[in-house]
């Protein structure tokens, strides 16, 4: 956990190259990168996110689905709602493109702006 960590909340993506592009994001929006715990899945497998929830019982309320913006990231997501709707909050927070490498390259690319990155982050 790093210092002024929020683990009451926490962000599982797909792969750790989305964590490190939200992360990216979220500083080019002027928000601290660290408020929130980052968990990679490491493809689709709810292996990760139970352990990690294992591993802190009682930390976690809301759970934010960031998977890909495909039927595999959409399956992901509907298991993750399933299983922990009933003792957390869950939202489900879709990539502007395929994933949040590909909407962060976008932005790079200048395709979308700040305003609609802020848009897609603000999730609160």
């Amino acid at each position: 956990m790093l210092p002024g960590e929020d683990t009451s909340v926490l962000f599982v993506y797909e792969a750790i190259i989305d964590a490190l592009s939200w992360a990216t994001m979220e500083m080019r929006c002027g928000i601290d990168w660290r408020r929130y715990p980052k968990l990679p899945l490491g493809s689709n497998s709810l292996n990760a996110l139970n352990h990690y929830m294992t591993a802190h019982p009682g930390e976690v309320q809301t759970i934010v689905i960031c998977t890909d913006a495909d039927d595999s990231g959409d399956t992901a997501a509907q298991s993750i709602m399933e299983f922990y709707r009933e003792s957390h909050r869950v939202i489900r927070c879709r990539p502007l493109h395929k994933d949040f490498n590909e909407t962060l390259c976008a932005f790079v690319r200048r395709e979308i702006t700040l305003a609609d990155i802020k848009k897609m982050i603000n999730i609160f």
